[in-house]
């Protein structure tokens, strides 16, 4: 296999993650919490929706997870993040503790 090749593979690979992990509120959040505090918070924490009647396409999720954002991983608290609506994907946003 020619090296443009594997780089045009390997692109659209990146982008067809990037798409699929984004696809849903529930994965876009959890794609966050993977960024924030490692594999272990984004699959043990336990989500929580609510939504605002604002009108826009914004959707708010609580989060208990324990370690994320804390130096004792051991106290349980709830986070708030915001999930934005752009186009056909999702984005998550931390809001701050609930």
């Amino acid at each position: 296999m020619k090296k443009h090749t594997q780089v045009i593979v390997a692109l659209f690979c990146t982008i067809c993650m990037f798409i699929l992990f984004h696809s849903t509120p529930y994965l876009a959040l959890r794609t966050h919490l993977f960024y924030l505090g490692g594999p272990s918070i984004a699959l043990a924490a336990k989500i929580n929706s609510y939504t605002i009647a604002d009108g826009d396409n914004r959707q708010n999720f609580n989060v208990n997870a324990s370690g994320l954002y804390s130096t004792n991983p051991v106290v349980e608290k709830k986070h708030t993040f915001e999930i934005n609506k752009i186009g056909f994907l999702y984005f998550a946003e931390y809001s701050g503790e609930a």
